[in-house]
């Protein structure tokens, strides 16, 4: 089920639970989702609610992690992905654990569940802005937005490896293209930054059964698709974007960039849109 009309915001109709290790922590912990009664995404946390906003974000090495009251919260990217991926713009979290699971490593288990739970109307119109055109460039790395119609991404990746890796691919937002395209791709490492990762406290729960690990040959015979990876870095952008507050009509090229040029983006987006519409767009 998807929402069939976007003016208005939307959230689910039942709440979800889920179970599961973290990709950082190791540290096994469970995720409610819920519906909420506002627009937004919120953690409920020792009886209040935290916003999950750019503002909140307290680091972006390797994942995106939000600090809301006393609370951290670890590798929010792929759950927000899979909810601003079906034009969901209204939750509330409760997190029993230092880190949202990381399931199979992509937005796809996140994604089923919440169709299989249904959706619903809220009565509010939703917010949609045009970004006045920016850019964010840093050694080998940039990214670039501009109005548009609709939410475009254009993502390239390249990489020395060994094994190299380069690819490209655009994505045009719907519900359906984000379920068919971008939901299933996992989250990828080289084999030879594993030991590096862990040594740094990183990957603690990482394994073959939730992460692409990319070695020898590339694409491998387990690879969803043989551009898996760049689909998956487009999955963590949406997953940033939605931190945004709104929904961006937006065209974004993005080369190499990780969270940090992500949640750069979107804080100069957050609480100034130009060009601000609700119904109509």
């Amino acid at each position: 089920m998807k929402p069939h009309d976007f003016d208005y915001h939307w959230t689910l109709a039942h709440h979800i639970d889920w179970q599961g290790v973290g990709l950082h922590s190791g540290q096994r912990g469970r995720l409610s989702l819920l519906p909420h009664h506002q627009p937004g995404f919120f953690l409920k946390s020792q009886g209040q609610y935290f916003p999950l906003n750019p503002d909140a974000v307290s680091q972006t090495r390797y994942c995106t992690s939000l600090q809301l009251g006393t609370v951290t919260v670890q590798t929010v990217e792929h759950l927000l992905a899979a909810l601003m991926g079906l034009g969901i713009s209204a939750a509330q979290l409760e997190l029993d654990g230092p880190e949202i699971p990381i399931l199979d490593g992509s937005a796809l288990l996140f994604a089923q569940a919440i169709q299989a739970a249904g959706i619903q109307p809220l009565p509010q119109e939703r917010t949609f802005f045009r970004p006045e055109p920016g850019q964010w460039e840093s050694k080998n790395t940039s990214l670039h937005w501009e109005p548009a119609d609709q939410l475009e991404i254009e993502y390239g990746i390249d990489y020395t490896g060994p094994p190299a890796l380069a690819q490209n691919y655009r994505f045009v937002w719907s519900p359906e293209a984000f379920m068919s395209d971008i939901a299933g791709a996992r989250t990828f490492v080289y084999l030879n930054e594993v030991a590096q990762l862990q040594a740094a406290g990183l990957a603690q729960g990482g394994s073959r059964d939730n992460a692409l690990v990319i070695e020898n040959h590339v694409p491998a015979a387990d690879w969803r698709w043989p551009d898996e990876p760049v689909r998956h870095k487009i999955l963590d952008l949406i997953g940033d974007l939605a931190l945004s507050g709104a929904f961006p009509l937006a065209r974004i090229k993005a080369y190499r960039t990780g969270h940090e040029a992500h949640v750069t983006m979107v804080k100069s987006w957050h609480g100034n849109w130009h060009g601000k519409t609700s119904s109509g767009r």
